[in-house]
């Protein structure tokens, strides 16, 4: 088996073709008789590797109706009436607009230490550098 890349984009003679039979190493014993191979150029298309965009595009298009059809389906069939079920989305919402601002305020306070904590170091560094240079000169 080789693995060199083929440039002509052409099936190899070898690929099995249905029916058992393979056109690309069909012996001349009866043309020719000589008992040699056929070198005949393969039948069918090439081969590519081209994405089906359209077929990705579809596919995506159907997950994304099944859902909307599936929420569209559990709301009607669920036991809450309209004004329940609002307020119930209206206060897993705040809920969850509460703890996305404690994550963002959080992470606020986790970046302010550190930089904190960095401009100390830093600090720290320039004042022993400059103690080492004061004691090198006396």
């Amino acid at each position: 088996m080789s693995y060199a890349p083929n440039t002509e984009r052409i099936r190899a003679t070898t690929s099995p073709v249905p029916g058992g039979r393979n056109p690309g190493r069909e012996r001349t014993a009866d043309r020719a008789g000589k008992g040699a191979t056929a070198s005949r150029r393969p039948r069918g298309r090439a081969y590519r590797n081209d994405r089906d965009w359209a077929g990705y595009a579809r596919l995506g298009l159907a997950v994304a109706a099944g859902a909307g059809i599936g929420a569209s389906i559990a709301l009607l069939l669920t036991a809450e009436t309209g004004p329940q079920r609002r307020a119930a989305l209206a206060k897993s919402a705040r809920r969850i607009g509460h703890r996305a601002e404690r994550a963002w305020n959080d992470l606020a306070f986790e970046l302010a230490e550190a930089a904190r904590g960095l401009r100390d170091r830093r600090r720290l560094r320039r004042i022993r550098a400059a103690e080492a240079e004061t004691e090198h000169d006396d």
